[in-house]
């Protein structure tokens, strides 16, 4: 097969660079690294090679910029005159998260055809390069959860043909950054489109995820800023998809009522699970910390190693930009919404926080769930620590079932919002993908935990009663737990939309009613008889929904304020250990 030749140009970090090995390139494929993906560049031109001049020429016009993660690739010249919808392919800085500029007019929506029943080939995630140690971090500034792309002068203007835009996703660019790109090239791909691709939109801050369909191009159009501003725009008209890194508060309720109540499960849609990961120095023989011990080395109330148990000496502390999307969920879920200390750093991405740490033996960092779940390098530079809550073990954030059920405590869901009642039938369809187990396995190679119902191995605490323990030998935990509402036994939104994910998961393994346990749990508030009449009451009422999908299981029990997952002496902790749990027999 013909091919061409490049040496990677990312110098800092690939070791392909570092050792300047040439990559051959079959013609028709991207002309980037296999190693960390940035674009290759044209070898050595030796004395008297004039194949060597040629393919620097072609390498010249083909490098491509990387933004967001993703490849950016220029479509097919349209003509001498430059498209009037032309973008340029070089770098742009991203903006801060605030208010964008309004939508710019678009095409109808095109709805693409029904999905056809063959699944895409969902596309690998990009290599993520290791950072090599930095003794000073960098200073703050605002930037999107992917990195930067790498500035190519070779990079040119590319010309991007009109397009029909399908519909306008906004909001959060914890999703828009990569999750996103790769769920929407992946529906595109799935009702037929060819040809598939990434460009950047006329904004700074946009993504074009462009296919062709019965021969006329046709794009997603991906916003990147805030979960706030992707609810803004939702209820403006600007978007038709927001996304969103935490769920819908009551005034941002309140506001898209005119698109139906974004409290049910035909408005909210959860599009993976992603978590906020404390790394310490991997020398360091600190193993877990507390939720008040983090909150205090973000707020500077704990400044020194002596008040953590360790040697004394003071605590230097990384985190991410708290004005960016990540930082603000950094503040929230970790600081307790406190403000952080002047003297936390705030750095760009996650690739520096762990260089940072991996270089500073008195270095503590808080980074995010995909990297240390891609790439196992990251292990070998940092520590990821174990984290408990008031009166509860502490959890890994590599247990991938506690992060699934929101169990382990710096777990946080990713969301698409969209109209209830009346959605556009292309959303319709784009979001029966993101549900589907084509769409979990997109999130599932972002380095996220899908939404996927898989029986998982049963680890038990030494402190669990040897009722419990006795109830459950043998059997498969799975990853989903159904929690309701406050002295209720009804579902809450969440609860309703997994019971629709577990009962399909069962009926399509040809599992029954036999084969499933449950287990009930209640907060501590309230007596030991009122928690377990409480606690056994939200076990049959899951019993009884599943029994109406054609599954009765065999065993329910309650067991009342057993086995916190969370402090009960918060509305937040009492809320996640109101609970039922599921468990699978062979």
């Amino acid at each position: 097969m013909a091919s061409t030749r490049g040496r990677c140009s990312n110098l800092d970090f690939c070791s392909l660079a570092a050792s300047r090995k040439d990559i051959d390139v079959p013609l028709g494929q991207d002309f980037v690294c296999t190693e960390c993906g940035k674009p290759l560049v044209a070898p050595p031109i030796s004395a008297g090679g004039g194949g060597g001049l040629a393919i620097g020429i072609l390498v010249g016009i083909g490098v491509l910029a990387l933004a967001g993660g993703g490849i950016f690739l220029g479509l097919r010249m349209s003509g001498p005159s430059p498209a009037p919808n032309q973008v340029a392919a070089e770098q742009q800085s991203p903006p801060p998260p605030t208010q964008p500029a309004p939508a710019a007019a678009s095409p109808a929506p095109s709805a693409p055809s029904a999905p056809p029943a063959a699944p895409p080939a969902t596309p690998a995630p990009a290599a993520v390069p290791t950072p090599p140690p930095t003794p000073a971090p960098e200073p703050a500034q605002s930037s999107p959860r992917a990195p930067a792309p790498a500035n190519s002068p070779a990079a040119a203007a590319a010309p991007v043909a009109d397009q029909d835009i399908v519909f306008h996703m906004a909001g959060s660019d914890i999703i828009g950054g990569s999750l996103a790109p790769e769920l929407a090239a992946g529906y595109l791909a799935q009702t037929g489109d060819t040809d598939v691709k990434t460009a950047p939109g006329p904004r700074p801050d946009e993504t074009l995820v462009i296919g062709m369909h019965n021969g006329r191009p046709e794009a997603i159009a991906i916003d990147n800023s805030t979960t706030a501003d992707g609810f803004s725009r939702l209820g403006a008209g600007g978007a038709e998809v927001a996304m969103a890194a935490r769920q819908v508060n009551p005034a941002e309720h309140d506001a898209l009522s005119g698109l139906g109540d974004m409290n049910t499960p035909a408005a909210e849609h959860v599009a993976g699970v992603d978590g906020l990961v404390v790394v310490a120095n991997a020398n360091n023989p600190l193993r877990a910390l507390s939720k008040a011990q983090v909150r205090g080395l973000l707020n500077g109330s704990i400044t020194d190693w002596r008040q953590l148990g360790g040697t004394p000496g003071p605590v230097a502390v990384y985190a991410r930009d708290p004005a960016s999307e990540i930082g603000g969920v950094i503040k929230t879920l970790a600081g307790g919404g406190d403000a952080l200390a002047a003297s936390v750093h705030g750095l760009p991405d996650d690739a520096k926080i762990a260089a940072a740490v991996s270089a500073d033996p008195q270095g503590v960092g808080i980074m995010t769930l995909p990297p240390i779940m891609l790439h196992s390098h990251y292990a070998v530079q940092v520590r990821p620590l174990a984290i408990s809550d008031t009166g509860s073990p502490a959890l890994a954030p590599s247990n991938r079932p506690a992060v699934a059920t929101l169990d382990y405590p710096y777990a946080f869901r990713l969301y698409f919002y969209v109209h209830q009642t009346a959605p556009p039938p292309a959303v319709k369809h784009f979001i029966e993908f993101v549900d589907s187990r084509d769409g979990e396995a997109v999130a599932d190679t972002q380095g996220l935990i899908s939404q996927s119902v898989a029986p998982q191995e049963l680890i038990l605490p030494d402190s669990v009663s040897n009722r419990f323990r006795q109830y459950v030998e043998g059997a498969k935990l799975l990853a989903v737990h159904f929690r309701f509402k406050t002295n209720s036994s009804e579902l809450d939104v969440a609860g309703q939309r997994d019971l629709d994910r577990v009962t399909n998961f069962l009926l399509s393994n040809r599992y029954t009613g036999d084969n499933l346990i449950l287990a009930g749990f209640a907060d501590s508030q309230g007596g030991a008889a009122l928690n377990n009449t409480l606690s056994q009451k939200r076990a049959e009422a899951l019993a009884g929904l599943l029994a109406q999908r054609g599954l009765k299981p065999a065993h329910v029990a309650g067991f009342g304020s057993e086995l916190p997952l969370a402090d009960n002496n918060t509305e937040e902790g009492r809320q996640r250990n109101r609970r039922v749990e599921m468990y699978l027999l062979p």
